[in-house]
Formats: C-alpha cells, structure tokens, sequence
C-alpha cells in the first residue's frame, strides 16, 4: 500500500495540469496588457489636459474591468479588490469632473494592476 508511487504521481500529474489550466484561463481572461494600455492613455491624456481623450480611455478600462470582474474577484484577495473598485470609481468621477488629483488615482491603479490582475498574485 504504501509502497505504491503509481496514484502519487497520478495525481501529481493531475494537480500539475489543473493548476496550469487556471493559470492559462486567467492569463486570457484578464488581458493585462490591455488594461494597462488603456491605463496608460488615460495617464497621458489627464498630463496633456485632453480630458476627452482621458474620459474616452477611462470608460475602456472600467468597461474591461467590469466585466472581468467576478474573475478578480476570484482571483484576489478580499482587501485589495475593494480597494481597486473604490480606485476605479474615484478615477472614474475625477476624470468626468476634469480634476488633476485623476492622476493620483491612475497612478495607484497603474501600481495595483499588478497584484489585481496577475494570475494567483501575493498578498
């Protein structure tokens, strides 16, 4: 009984394959590289004072982050997705209000994107 490695490395191998089976469908789902693009528009157009530009790239990435958002939510901890909602909203009104603490806030969002965004991120 003991002796038998067989179903150890059964589900060694099995655990290996479902981990990196999340690890994909969270890499395409998220699309990092897309929000951090529309991120970074935003940034450049609150600098530029081409609020128009900014608003258009802000409603991109809060549509995106909308509707990945159950799949954050699974993906993070409690803390840091509250915090990044209650970020995205704060953008969102300082940017339709056309006021330059936007810019705070992008730059915070640009810093968690990493932890919100990142397949099985630290704390």
């Amino acid at each position: 009984m003991f002796g038998q490695s067989g179903i150890r490395y059964r589900l060694a191998v099995v655990w290996v394959a479902a981990f990196l089976a999340l690890w994909i469908a969270f890499c395409n789902c998220f699309q990092m590289e897309r929000l951090q693009n529309d991120l970074d528009k935003v940034i450049e157009g609150i600098e530029s004072n081409n609020w128009k530009q900014a608003d258009e790239y802000n409603e991109k990435f809060s549509d995106m982050f909308y509707k990945k958002k159950y799949f954050i939510q699974m993906n993070n901890a409690t803390e840091i997705y509250i915090t990044f909602e209650h970020t995205v909203r704060q953008l969102d009104l300082a940017v339709k209000s056309r006021q330059e603490s936007a810019l705070e806030y992008a730059g915070l969002l640009r810093e968690a994107l990493n932890y919100v965004v990142k397949p099985f991120s630290g704390p």
